[in-house]
């Protein structure tokens, strides 16, 4: 009599713990309004998060007004929090690689300067102004500012739709200072209201294609330069640049053979000391002189063919002329053009090349802050940049950035490391899984995997492969840039920003004038030799085999920038990401499910040819975190053709009648009522055929509403926590648990808990006093299920169940 009245609370207890779980799902709290999740939503993008560090210098602790004003002037400005242990060392290797910065950033700003068709000192004035006023505002310490040369061919290329810098270069220059200004304005708002997810509209293989065409833009305009053509076209475009060189060449007048030759042999030497600083990492110094030494040498020799051979103009060498210098930034505040006509156009540009400025210049600063264990305010950056752009507008300077740096040496030699270590890792066999584990399973898929081995090494290199930061890094690694030149010269903090700053200062006040022989030829192979960095085939080639949608985007910016405008290109990236989000939400990936063998998982049966289907059980999983008016129909259509066909996708059903039909719920994430209105007719139809609908594992927002459009009463209430107490549910293995509503008598309550009671087969005649009769090994079973339940808890439980709380209560 007590085993069976034991085994028969045992069920009890099963039956407790079904039924708290389908309480899980059915009676979860109230969602939030949309209202609510509307301010959340603002709240949490546009609204700066709480910084434990800020206004320290309100802290009570800190009594003294000395200690309180240093606070406030450190949180205004990060560098002075590098200065409290700062020392001699950090004073010479900041000095050192400010020197060295300069050395590298003058010839390349000045090659920069000219592809956006502007005097060569405007890239030397971008290189004083911008990184003075960004290493006092910012929080990174590694990231070197100057104008870059994507930034430079999109001012180029855009502001000549307005104004043709040959025919009125001042005007032009006067605009260029202007987009400057709206870039700063829209940068700074981007920092102070948290707008920064702008730029994640932009996906990778876009900017992928958008670099590449970029590039090639790039090194097409430096051939009127290398080949010195006297008259060139402003587009820059694919068509109209071939032909303008094959018009200069039918044409000896329109091109002089000595600069193709200055410049090729310098491009030359300066790709050779690129790959010397590769292969010997001590002569890497010379990779990073050899821009400003052909500069040197080529103006010597310019000056030598100049003097000797002015009056044979066939051979004469294209030099920079005049640049002004000797005196510090000028003043442009008056030159800010805010005319009618052309504003608007000015706010575009400006805020197209606001974004493109910022994109990846956070997670280059991020990776090379990880490298030295600190962290940078992504908010604080993004204002500091576009504050530095606001007063480089007004002193003469042109979009500065820290973005598109390509980390040559440091990346190359990380994944040299990380491709030895993960060598190492494949040759252990101690790092290998089991291959009959779950898994492993996974792995043995019919789907191609991205995993080269089996091993932790694998895994471990696909992690760090996977996050944004590597992914950015990689994609441009390649050429040398001036961030990579600060870090391998061995700056501590944005001291040596301020150093190269004041060291270009000084070239442009004493040292302007031994730049008039300069050729422009070796301007165009100083941007040429950094034009490869910013091709990245290999991830093109990744493109294509991983997600050919995504190669269509990178397809279309690639050949919307060439034969286009950037504009159109970037356009056509952006419009063809949009379009796979909509394709796949109005085509969501539907799957049937089986259960893998030995486990209670349940999975893609296509992905999982191992996977088993249960008899007389269809399961369906949806794959789509949204169920709405785009693709409700196609969800029910699919299932009720499944349904009546029976077979499952892959044919493995053969001639299976199904009795249940389950939803696997677990990935969507909301519901509109186009979406329930095509679950009750599924379920409509579905019932027609004797076959019952029940739902797996409703998100949040999806149960509620469920709720609410009375769509669980209909079902008979038949929602559970997972797919297998589903299946189980279903095949009859355990006891369906289900929510009665609108109970209405005690007799029913009765027969239902008579009716368990004669199921299991014991011998509880009567409820109350049978469960009263336990004895006291029944009384220990109860307590030992976690100590939670009284004798008298298992008949409250059922009438809990049933609706009648309240006689429950007074049981």
């Amino acid at each position: 009599m007590v085993a069976s009245n034991k085994s028969a609370l045992e069920e009890v207890l099963e039956m407790e713990k079904n039924m708290m779980q389908a309480q899980w799902v059915l009676n979860p709290p109230q969602p939030p309004s949309m209202l609510r999740q509307i301010v959340d939503n603002i709240k949490d993008t546009l609204l700066p998060h709480p910084n434990p560090n800020a206004f320290s210098y309100l802290s009570s602790n800190q009594t003294r007004f000395s200690k309180r004003a240093f606070a406030f002037f450190q949180d205004l400005f990060p560098i002075l929090a590098s200065f409290q242990d700062y020392n001699a060392h950090k004073l010479k290797c900041d000095f050192m690689a400010g020197l060295t910065l300069a050395i590298f950033a003058i010839p390349q700003c000045m090659g920069n300067a000219t592809l956006a068709h502007l005097s060569p000192e405007y890239g030397l004035y971008t290189s004083i102004v911008p990184p003075f006023i960004y290493a006092l505002l910012a929080s990174s310490r590694e990231i070197v500012i100057g104008p870059g040369t994507v930034d430079s061919l999109l001012i180029s290329s855009m502001i000549q739709t307005l104004k043709v810098p040959i025919r009125d270069s001042i005007a032009y220059t006067h605009l260029v200072f202007t987009v400057t200004f709206f870039a700063g304005i829209f940068q700074v708002a981007f920092g102070l209201f948290r707008l920064g997810f702008l730029v994640e509209y932009l996906s990778q293989a876009t900017i992928v294609g958008f670099l590449a065409a970029a590039a090639v833009g790039i090194g097409l305009q430096q051939l009127k330069g290398l080949f010195g053509i006297v008259n060139f076209t402003n587009k820059t475009g694919l068509f109209s640049v071939v032909k303008a060189v094959w018009t200069s060449f039918k044409n000896k007048s329109e091109w002089h053979p000595y600069n193709f030759v200055i410049g090729f042999s310098f491009l030359c030497f300066i790709l050779f000391t690129r790959f010397l600083g590769k292969r010997n990492k001590k002569l890497i110094w010379l990779s990073h002189v050899a821009p400003l030494l052909s500069v040197i040498l080529s103006s010597v020799i310019a000056y030598k063919i100049n003097f000797h051979e002015h009056q044979v103009k066939d051979y004469r060498v294209e030099v920079l002329g005049p640049i002004k210098g000797g005196r510090f930034n000028p003043s442009s505040l008056y030159q800010l053009t805010f005319d009618a006509k052309v504003v608007g156009h000015l706010i575009r540009i400006g805020l197209t090349i606001a974004i493109i400025s910022l994109t990846g210049s956070i997670a280059v600063g991020r990776s090379f802050a990880s490298l030295r264990e600190h962290s940078i305010d992504p908010n604080r950056e993004v204002v500091s940049l576009g504050i530095m752009n606001i007063v480089g507008a007004i002193t003469s300077c042109y979009v500065a950035s820290g973005k598109f740096i390509t980390v040559g040496t440091v990346v190359e030699a990380l994944m040299s490391l990380a491709f030895a270590v993960v060598k190492l890792l494949k040759s252990s066999s101690s790092f290998r899984r089991d291959s009959s584990s779950p898994s492993s399973m996974a792995l043995k898929s019919t789907e191609p995997q991205s995993t080269p081995y089996n091993t932790l090494a694998g895994r471990t290199w696909r992690r760090i492969s996977a996050s944004p930061d590597c992914r950015f890094v990689t994609m441009h690694a390649g050429s040398l840039s001036r961030t990579a030149v600060n870090y391998n010269a061995g700056s501590e903090t944005m001291v040596s920003n301020i150093v190269m700053a004041l060291t270009v200062l000084m070239s442009l006040k004493f040292l302007t004038g031994l730049l008039y022989f300069t050729p422009k030829a070796i301007l165009a192979a100083i941007i040429l030799s950094a034009v490869p960095g910013l091709i990245d085939l290999n991830k093109a080639c990744e493109i294509w085999r991983v997600d050919k949608m995504d190669f269509l985007a990178c397809a279309g910016a690639f050949f919307g920038v060439l034969f286009a405008s950037a504009e159109i290109g970037l356009a056509i990236g952006i419009a063809i990401s949009f379009a796979k989000i909509i394709i796949s939400s109005i085509q969501p990936a539907i799957t049937v499910v089986g259960r893998l063998p030995g486990t209670d998982a349940f999975r893609d049966v296509e992905q999982y040819p191992m996977a088993v289907n249960i008899p007389g059980v269809f399961i369906v999983s949806l794959k789509s975190a949204w169920l709405c008016f785009a693709n409700a129909n196609l969800v029910e259509e699919r299932i009720e053709r499944w349904v009546k066909s029976g077979k499952t996708k892959d044919g493995k059903g053969g001639e299976t009648t199904f009795i249940y039909v389950i939803l696997d719920a677990s990935s969507l994430t909301n519901i509109d009522t186009a979406g329930i209105a095509s679950l009750m007719e599924l379920n409509k139809n579905l019932a027609s055929r004797g076959v019952k609908l029940a739902i797996a594992n409703p998100r949040w927002h999806v149960i509620h509403k469920l709720r609410l459009a009375n769509f669980v009463s209909k079902i008979g209430g038949r929602v559970f926590l997972s797919v297998g107490e589903a299946v189980d549910a279903c095949l009859g293995t355990k006891v369906e648990t289900q929510v009665h509503f609108h109970s209405s008598s005690k007799h029913k309550f009765e027969n239902d808990f008579n009716a368990f009671t004669t199921s299991k087969a014991t011998n509880l005649a009567s409820p109350s006093a049978n469960l009263n009769n336990l004895g006291e090994d029944d009384s220990r079973v109860c307590e030992n299920d976690n100590g939670r339940f009284q004798k008298t808890s298992a008949f409250r439980v059922e009438l809990i169940r049933l609706g009648w709380s309240s006689l429950g209560n007074k049981s």
